[in-house]
């Protein structure tokens, strides 16, 4: 009997230590995001619309191939129709979007950072739209749908600004926007906009964004008020030509055409969260506004809850460092002051180590909880991994009527011994130099 319970926890460590990322099952964030964005266009009674999908991996229905070239990968289809309506209700145009991708393993069809991004133009007659764009997706994802409205009636100088993760200034090819809902993501390390125009005047433009308010729901507050203001560079004669690269949607600007472009280089050592607006000023007079939002679209979700994160600090932080976070009357200001000790880039407000730090901490508690603690990460695997990240290799061990699993980390020259004392509870007995 006993040697029969020794077989089944030798088998049970097996499984264990041979992990598959949990999290990967685990939807904590939008997964299907949309833009309408309008162009310049030469025709007076209509506009010309280019409509951005975008839809991570986790919500698309994949299948595995049987026969043909593509046996044994997994394919998925991204599936989109985009409905018109007039102020009546009445569709006034449909159209699909459709792309199938490939993956060779299971795993990748789970992702929820490997994103299928399609763009369709449609020329439309002037009015105003209500446009509803469904996404054929999972059964059990939560969201299908996004809306958006548009007044293709107004006289306007300028566009809608597109939005793009560019860390050069210059560069007017393959440009990656955002798509993440018109949001710009925090943790750029470059944004560009460009604003779209039918001509520009000879005269000096810029750019105030002004920060208006913070984002509903996040519980990490920085900056009340922020302000950044710059010049816009007049890019003349040029056009908008977008492609599917791998199924990426990139941005070029063709020249020697018909309109003119605002272009916008944000300093990224200035832009924190929060709900901006965008003013385009022409020799110092306001012409147009847009609203703009900054956010932290990858934002480990143990960050969710503030009273967690101060908590799960127990690893790297001292008792009275804790306490102190804790009896400070603002509490994220004191969380955020802690964690700017340990930025990489203190001149930027993205703190690096911070997004790292609770990375680990979301990756443990999904992977490392066990019957009698469903939290993973304040287990002693969990500690672990968040403290040195991965382990090069595991292996099982069997001594002394004992199953072992070892996390090897050659490159410092340490092993960390976890010994099963229970259904899939491991516990640290020991820490070896190597």
């Amino acid at each position: 009997m006993n040697k029969l319970l020794v077989v089944i926890l030798f088998f049970v460590s097996i499984s264990l230590s041979a992990q598959i990322d949990k999290s990967k099952y685990y939807s904590y964030g939008e997964s299907i995001f949309s833009e309408v964005i309008e162009l310049p266009y030469s025709n007076a009674d209509s506009s010309r619309l280019v409509i951005l999908v975008k839809a991570a991996n986790e919500a698309l229905k994949f299948t595995k191939v049987k026969d043909g070239p593509n046996f044994g990968k997994y394919y998925g289809v991204l599936n989109v129709e985009i409905l018109f309506q007039n102020s009546d209700g009445i569709v006034k145009n449909r159209t699909k979007i459709t792309d199938t991708i490939y993956f060779k393993d299971y795993e990748q069809t789970l992702s929820k950072t490997i994103f299928v991004e399609e763009a369709k133009e449609i020329i439309m007659p002037k009015g105003k739209y209500d446009i509803e764009i469904k996404f054929d997706i999972k059964d059990n994802s939560y969201l299908n749908n996004k809306e958006h409205k548009i007044d293709l009636d107004k006289n306007q100088i300028l566009f809608t600004p597109i939005l793009f993760n560019s860390q050069s200034s210059d560069v007017y090819t393959e440009l990656q926007p955002f798509l993440y809902n018109q949001v710009i993501s925090f943790d750029a390390q470059g944004v560009k906009i460009l604003i779209p125009a039918k001509e520009l005047e000879d005269a000096n433009y810029t750019y105030t964004l002004v920060k208006k308010k913070e984002i509903a729901d996040n519980q990490l507050k920085w900056e009340t008020k922020n302000e950044v203001e710059g010049i816009c560079k007049v890019i003349n004669k040029v056009d908008f030509d977008f492609t599917n690269n791998y199924s990426d949607v990139k941005f070029d600007l063709k020249r020697n055409k018909n309109y003119d472009v605002l272009d916008i280089d944000l300093p990224n050592i200035k832009v924190i969260p929060g709900l901006y607006s965008l003013e385009i000023s022409k020799n110092n007079e306001r012409i147009a506004e847009f609203d703009i939002k900054m956010e932290w679209v990858n934002q480990p979700i143990s960050l969710n809850r503030l009273t967690y994160a101060v908590e799960i600090l127990k690893y790297i932080a001292k008792e009275n460092e804790i306490e102190k976070i804790n009896s400070s009357e603002d509490i994220s200001t004191a969380f955020l002051e802690y964690w700017k000790q340990k930025d990489p880039t203190p001149l930027t407000p993205f703190n690096e180590a911070l997004q790292q730090y609770y990375s680990r901490v979301d990756y443990a508690f999904f992977n490392f909880k066990t019957i009698s603690e469903d939290d993973g990460a304040k287990t002693d695997r969990g500690k672990i991994y968040i403290l040195k990240s991965s382990p090069k290799k595991i292996r099982e061990e069997f001594e002394n009527n004992k199953t072992l699993i070892v996390w090897e980390y050659p490159h410092q020259k340490t092993e960390y011994v976890f010994e099963l004392v229970g259904a899939g509870d491991y516990r640290l007995v020991e820490i070896k130099e190597i």
